[in-house]
């Protein structure tokens, strides 16, 4: 009886060691899927919207602020962040970034160039303590609203004090160059000459052309012309002129031209 009960011990402990060395291997192949599991739980898919634009990133890093540092999306101090920068965001957070306006001021020769989040040309003289005075032009009116990229001039008068510099560009019957057209994102807004834009006008934007000035605009590619009214400002770039849509469909330009400029009138 005795020796039945110390073979039954040993079988016993034999199956509680086996149980054991088992469980040890169990424990020793699952390491690696915890660690990588671990490593795993370190990214986080974070959203971020940066001017309307959205887009997905993966990152280990945990507050806002090193999140834009790694993936090199750079603020200026005007532009707003939300969260604030030392927020620390779990997965599925959202970053979204609200950037001013830039513009660019040329105040007597001088450039100026600037971030706003104000709304019209007078608003954002104030905010850069630029003050008008009877011996400065400019060819926005105060009340004109900012646009990206908006190019505004400040300059002396001519020596008669009654007309805008640019008359010596008026004089000149050729003045050639190139056009564009804009207008999806402008109808129904205030031109810089205070008129609501439409499109369906022969009108015109001009850098320096008095509002109401007429100007023929010929099609260099296919010789057809028309006379435009200028009521706005524009364009910002290397163009001489932008037309509205109803302008461009009638001198049969795609998005952009070869034009030759004559200023029917000094307004």
């Amino acid at each position: 009886m005795v020796y039945l009960l110390r073979e039954e011990k040993k079988i016993l402990v034999r199956k509680y060691l086996k149980f054991l060395f088992v469980l040890f291997l169990v424990m020793i192949s699952s390491l690696p899927l915890f660690v990588f599991g671990s490593k795993n739980n370190d990214q986080k898919e974070i959203v971020i919207i940066d001017s309307g634009i959205e887009f997905q990133v993966q990152t280990k890093s945990k507050n806002v602020s090193q999140i834009l540092k790694d993936f090199n999306i750079k603020i200026d101090d005007i532009d707003l962040v939300f969260p604030s920068m030392e927020t620390e965001l779990n997965s599925g957070g959202r970053i979204i970034i609200k950037r001013a306006i830039p513009v660019k001021i040329i105040y007597f020769g001088q450039v100026i160039e600037t971030k706003t989040w104000e709304k019209t040309v007078g608003d954002l003289l104030k905010q850069e303590k630029i003050i008008l005075t009877k011996f400065g032009r400019i060819n926005f009116k105060l009340d004109a609203e900012i646009i990206p990229n908006m190019e505004i001039i400040i300059k002396k008068p001519s020596s008669n004090f009654g007309r805008e510099n640019s008359l010596k560009e008026q004089k000149h019957s050729d003045i050639r160059g190139l056009a564009t057209w804009y207008g999806p994102g402008f109808y129904g807004r205030k031109t810089a000459c205070g008129e609501i834009f439409s499109g369906k006008e022969l009108t015109a934007a001009h850098r320096t052309l008095p509002c109401g000035s007429m100007v023929r605009v010929t099609n260099l590619n296919n010789g057809s012309s028309i006379v435009v009214r200028i009521n706005d400002r524009g364009p910002y770039g290397n163009a001489i002129i932008d037309l509205s849509p109803k302008s461009k469909e009638a001198i049969g330009m795609g998005s952009k031209a070869p034009v030759k400029l004559e200023v029917l009138n000094n307004n």
